[in-house]
């Protein structure tokens, strides 16, 4: 235990020794300084430790504080870049509105979708012009694709339309590539019929159907779809599965027609 205490005192006395060595190198130390200066030293290394910290946790913040900023600017940006991509695509979509409304005399307007039904083959959609804007009863709707349907209610500032695939929709067609007439008509799917084909025509998948212009309603001329089907199960006519070119779940714009009258 003794010779603990000696070794002891003899680190203690070598410590400071040291510091007063240290110190004589820099500047003499009267009695009080050198008394003093092994605490001073604890307390400088000690108050310079703690700014280390404080400025450690202060820069820690600082950069917090800017990965926050950055994060809300990048934010902000991809709005941006969305609302910026919207607008491109909506300024295509008029274009081609634009070169649409050069095949139709009949224009009366064009609108915007604002309501479909949300099951896989909707009835109707509501569009957001009305009478104010000239749309009347049994227009023709049509897309850059092709025929949607017709107005079957018109409000002051919206309408709705039924779609060419409802149960309740029929119109004159014809097969453009071989100029026979017939009725299509919606099933409340995905798919319309085409009636009343003789079979004795000489018709096959592909061929595209028009509208007649025949039914005093739509212009002539209207793509309205393909056929996709071919049976023969009545005695006198094909029984025909008509595939739309419009694509209702990616419609934002259509086109109101007048009357073909």
């Amino acid at each position: 235990m003794f010779n603990r205490k000696i070794l002891l005192l003899f680190v203690l006395l070598f410590s400071v020794l040291a510091l007063m060595v240290f110190q004589s190198t820099r500047k003499p130390l009267t009695g009080g300084e050198a008394l003093q200066s092994p605490v001073l030293w604890i307390e400088k290394n000690l108050n310079s430790l703690r700014t280390k910290i404080i400025g450690t946790f202060r820069s820690y913040k600082k950069l917090k504080e800017e990965n926050l900023k950055l994060k809300k600017e990048n934010q902000k940006l991809k709005l941006m870049l969305t609302q910026l991509e919207e607008m491109l695509l909506e300024k295509e979509r008029v274009k081609e509105l634009d070169r649409l409304r050069k095949q139709y005399s009949r224009v009366v307007t064009v609108a915007r979708v604002i309501s479909m039904g949300i099951s896989p083959w909707p009835k109707m959609m509501i569009i957001d012009k009305g009478s104010k804007q000239g749309i009347k009863k049994d227009m023709a709707v049509v897309s850059v694709d092709g025929l949607v349907g017709k107005v079957f209610q018109v409000m002051k500032s919206y309408s709705k339309v039924l779609i060419l695939t409802d149960v309740n929709f029929s119109t004159s067609v014809r097969i453009k590539e071989s100029r026979t007439e017939g009725v299509l008509s919606g099933t409340g799917t995905g798919v319309c019929v085409l009636k009343y084909i003789p079979k004795d025509e000489e018709i096959k998948e592909g061929m595209t159907i028009i509208t007649s212009g025949l039914d005093g309603l739509f212009p002539k001329g209207i793509p309205v779809g393909v056929i996709s089907r071919i049976e023969g199960t009545d005695e006198l006519f094909y029984s025909i599965k008509v595939s739309p070119f419009v694509r209702l779940n990616k419609l934002e714009e259509v086109m109101v027609l007048g009357k073909n009258r």
